[in-house]
């Protein structure tokens, strides 16, 4: 992420991730490092494409999976 020197960074926002040790969630990378979470999710993918996974959007499913979940949702097994 490249920043601008010239402007005033106020706030960080949830949609952005660092990797950091588990114990201690110190971040191991610097400081300039910041991962929007579709890369996060891109990186995990690379290790489930392995096993032939991958985590996608849902509104990518086809519309027969898009309605067995609104189903499930509303209750409808």
């Amino acid at each position: 992420m490249t920043f601008d020197k010239n402007r005033d960074y106020k706030t960080l926002y949830s949609t952005d991730y660092v990797l950091v040790e588990v114990e201690s969630q110190k971040p191991i990378e610097g400081y300039n490092i910041i991962n929007h979470y579709t890369s996060v999710i891109d990186e995990y993918n690379l290790m489930l494409s392995k096993n032939m996974l991958e985590y996608i959007p849902m509104d990518r499913l086809t519309r027969e999976e898009q309605n067995k979940y609104l189903n499930a949702m509303k209750g409808n097994n």
